[in-house]
């Protein structure tokens, strides 16, 4: 399978991301994420995201921790996303953006950003 992504960076934190708004990579499984994640055989990053379409918001955010399962916000990670996002020519001057967490209880977390993350590094690429 090949996976295009960018390799983003945000106050020491860095993140696989990943645009699925058209949904052709569906849920990666956590294997998958991991491997990913692992910076030994992978490309190596503290966790990786998703961005998708959301009816009403800007995006959704979809947060793998790196040992892949899906995780809760990481604010230097939603920093990371708004930059992806606006990078793929989601341009605005706020960003509202949905990140929905299941675990033992439901928990729906909505971010709303003015202007741009500052010291971010991206990186782009393409896993095969």
């Amino acid at each position: 399978m090949e996976i295009k992504f960018r390799k983003y960076q945000g106050t020491g934190n860095d993140f696989v991301i990943i645009d699925n708004r058209d949904g052709s990579y569906g849920r990666l499984n956590t294997e998958q994420v991991a491997f990913l994640c692992n910076r030994k055989l992978g490309i190596g990053a503290d966790g990786m995201m998703m961005l998708e379409e959301a009816e009403g918001f800007d995006f959704r955010m979809v947060y793998y921790n790196a040992d892949g399962k899906e995780g809760s916000m990481c604010g230097n990670g939603g920093r990371c996303l708004v930059q992806f996002a606006y990078d793929l020519g989601i341009s605005k001057v706020k960003y509202l953006f949905i990140h929905l967490f299941v675990c033992s209880q439901i928990h729906i977390f909505i971010y709303f950003y003015v202007g741009l993350p500052e010291s971010l590094t991206r990186i782009r690429g393409i896993y095969i």
